[in-house]
C-alpha cells in the first residue's frame, strides 16, 4: 500500500472517530460540559480558559431540550470518549511516522494520476458489497449501541470498540461515580497517627477541611508538619485524591496539569505567608520574619537552601492536597453533608441507604425506557401523575434536616414545589426559592456571567435573563465612563501670580479684572 493510501485511510478513521464523539456530545451535551466546567475551575476562570471553554448559553445544541441522563451514563460516555481520543492520538502518531519524503521524492504527475486511478478502481469494484468497505466497519466499531449485539449486554450504550469497558472497575459503590469522596476509610489511619481514639469522624473531616484554606494547613497544622507518621498519612490522602480526580474528570490532560502544579509550587516556595502582627512566614523553614525584605534576603541563605532540599517533596504533598481539595470542593462538601446525614440514620435507614446505593451501582448505565431522538418517550404519561404521587407519599421526597424524608406539608411550606428557571445558567431549573436565591452567589452562576463578558456583582442578583443582564452591564459601563469623564472635567487649572501665590484660574481672572493683581 502506498503512503498516500495509508495516510488517507488513517485520516478517514480519524474523521469517523471525531464524528462519533460529536454525536455523543449532541445526544448529551453534559458529557462535554461536565468536563469543561471543571477545567474552568482548575484554571481559575481566566481569559485564556474562556476562549477554550464554550459558553453554554450561546450553544444551540445545549439550549435545545434534552433528556436528563444518569450520572453513571455521563461518566461512562466520558471514559468511552477518552478511549476514542487515545485512538486519534495513536493514528496521528502513525501518520507522523510515515516517511513521506522517501516515497514522494521524484514522484511525477503521471504516476500520481495512476495511483489515484487505482484507488478509484479498487472502491468501484467493491460498491456492490457496501457492507465490506473498511469505512463501514470503522463506523460500526465506533457507533453507539453496537456492543448491544452481545447476548450478555443487550442494552449497552457503548460502542463495539469499548464493549469491554466496565465503569464499576474504576469507582467503588460509596463513591457513586465521583459524587462522594471516600475519605471515611482513612479515618483509622488518622487515629493511628495521633495515637488516640478521642477524635470523632466529624473532627477528622474538619482536619481535612483545613487544606481548603491557603494558609491554615501550614500555620495551624493538627500536629508537627515534620512528624513522620503525619507525612505518611498525607501521602496516603494525596495518592487517593489524585487518583479520584483523575478518574472523575478523565477527559482533562492531567500530565499537563501536573506540570502546572509543580510550577505553581515552585513560585509558592518563594512567597511568604503574611499575618497581621506576626510578619512573614516561610513554609519551608517554619520561621517568622518581621518584614518582606528580611524574608527575601534569607531565601539564598544556607539554612533555607538546606530546608528546600530536605522538605521539598514532603511539603509538595501538602500543596497538592490543598490544590486538589479546592478543585474538589463541591464533592468534599457533598461528602461532609452525606456523612452528617449517615450519622443521624437509624439502623433501618442505614440499611435502606446502602440498598439504594447498591442498586444505583449495579444497575445498567442505559435503560430501555430512555427517550432518544426520533423515539417517543414511554414515560411521558407518568409525568402527569407525579403531583399525586407526592401527595400520596409514593414519590421520593427530599431529606429533611433530620435525615428523614420530608413530609409533604413541610415540602410545600419551604416552597420546594415551586420551580425557578435561570436562563443565564443554561435554563437550569431550581426547586424552592431558597435554593434559587442561593445560586446567585455560587460559582456556577458567576462562571456563566463571566462567559457573557459580565463581571459578577450584587447588582445582578435576581436577574435570570441574558438580555436583562447584558443590558444592565452596558448601562453600568456607560455610567462608569461618564462619571470618570465628569471627574476629569472637575480638575481646576491653577496659575501663579507675580509674588508666587498659587490661585485657581477662575479666581485669578476675577482678581485681575478688579485690579487687585
Amino acid at each position: 500500500m502506498s503512503y498516500i493510501e495509508n495516510v488517507r485511510s488513517l485520516l478517514e478513521d480519524i474523521e469517523v472517530i471525531e464524528d462519533a464523539i460529536s454525536k455523543r456530545f449532541q445526544r448529551n451535551p453534559e458529557v462535554y460540559y461536565y468536563y469543561s466546567q471543571q477545567l474552568n475551575d482548575i484554571n481559575g476562570g481566566g481569559e485564556e480558559t474562556k476562549t477554550v471553554v464554550s459558553n453554554r448559553s450561546s450553544n444551540r445544541i445545549y439550549k435545545s431540550r434534552k433528556h436528563k441522563r444518569d450520572r453513571k451514563q455521563v461518566i461512562l460516555q466520558q471514559y468511552e470518549t477518552n478511549e476514542f481520543i487515545k485512538d486519534i492520538r495513536s493514528k496521528l502518531n502513525e501518520i507522523r511516522e510515515i516517511n513521506v519524503t522517501k516515497e514522494s521524492n521524484g514522484i511525477k504527475l503521471d504516476r500520481y494520476v495512476e495511483l489515484m486511478g487505482s484507488i478509484d478502481t479498487k472502491y468501484e469494484d467493491s460498491v456492490s458489497d457496501n457492507q465490506q468497505l473498511p469505512i463501514n466497519k470503522t463506523i460500526f466499531q465506533y457507533s453507539m449501541f453496537t456492543s448491544s449485539n452481545s447476548k450478555n449486554k443487550p442494552n449497552n450504550i457503548l460502542s463495539d470498540k469499548c464493549k469491554y469497558l466496565e465503569i464499576n472497575d474504576y469507582f467503588t459503590r460509596d463513591e457513586q461515580y465521583g459524587e462522594y469522596l471516600e475519605l471515611e476509610r482513612f479515618y483509622n489511619n488518622w487515629l493511628n497517627v495521633i495515637k488516640s481514639a478521642n477524635c470523632s469522624i466529624l473532627q477528622y473531616m474538619s482536619i481535612i477541611e483545613k487544606f481548603l484554606d491557603s494558609a491554615q494547613y501550614i500555620l495551624q497544622p493538627p500536629m508537627d508538619r515534620k512528624n513522620e507518621r503525619y507525612l505518611k498519612f498525607l501521602e496516603i490522602i494525596e495518592t487517593y485524591l489524585t487518583s479520584f480526580i483523575k478518574k472523575t474528570y478523565v477527559l482533562i490532560d492531567w500530565e499537563e496539569e501536573a506540570e502546572v502544579l509543580k510550577y505553581d509550587y515552585e513560585i509558592e516556595c518563594t512567597k511568604s505567608l503574611m499575618k497581621q502582627g506576626k510578619g512573614n512566614f516561610c513554609r519551608l523553614c517554619g520561621k517568622w520574619f518581621k518584614t518582606e525584605s528580611v524574608f527575601e534576603n534569607h531565601l539564598p541563605g544556607k539554612n533555607h537552601v538546606k530546608n528546600y532540599k530536605k522538605y521539598y517533596d514532603e511539603y509538595f504533598i501538602e500543596f497538592k492536597i490543598h490544590r486538589i481539595l479546592n478543585w474538589l470542593s463541591k464533592e468534599f462538601e457533598e461528602t461532609k453533608l452525606f456523612l452528617e446525614r449517615k450519622l443521624a440514620f437509624t439502623s433501618d435507614e442505614r440499611i435502606k441507604e446502602i440498598d439504594r446505593m447498591t442498586e444505583v451501582y449495579e444497575r445498567p448505565a442505559y435503560s430501555v425506557g430512555e427517550p432518544e431522538e426520533g423515539k417517543p418517550n414511554e414515560n411521558s404519561s407518568k409525568t402527569s401523575s407525579n403531583k399525586n404521587d407526592i401527595i400520596n407519599g409514593s414519590f421520593d421526597m427530599p431529606l429533611g434536616p433530620d435525615g428523614l424524608p420530608m413530609p409533604y406539608w413541610l415540602y410545600k411550606l419551604q416552597g420546594l414545589d415551586m420551580t425557578y428557571k435561570c436562563e443565564i445558567c443554561a435554563n437550569t431549573i431550581y426547586k424552592g426559592r431558597r435554593t434559587f436565591e442561593k445560586h446567585f452567589s455560587e460559582t456556577t452562576h458567576n462562571y456563566h456571567l463571566r462567559c457573557l463578558g459580565i463581571e459578577p456583582s450584587s447588582a445582578f442578583k435576581g436577574i435570570v435573563s441574558i438580555k436583562e443582564a447584558t443590558d444592565l452591564w452596558g448601562t453600568m459601563n456607560v455610567k462608569d465612563k461618564s462619571s470618570k469623564h465628569a471627574e476629569s472635567n472637575n480638575y481646576e487649572i491653577e496659575v501663579e501670580d507675580k509674588e508666587g501665590n498659587v490661585l485657581s484660574k477662575e479666581i485669578y481672572e476675577e482678581l485681575k479684572k478688579q485690579g487687585l493683581l
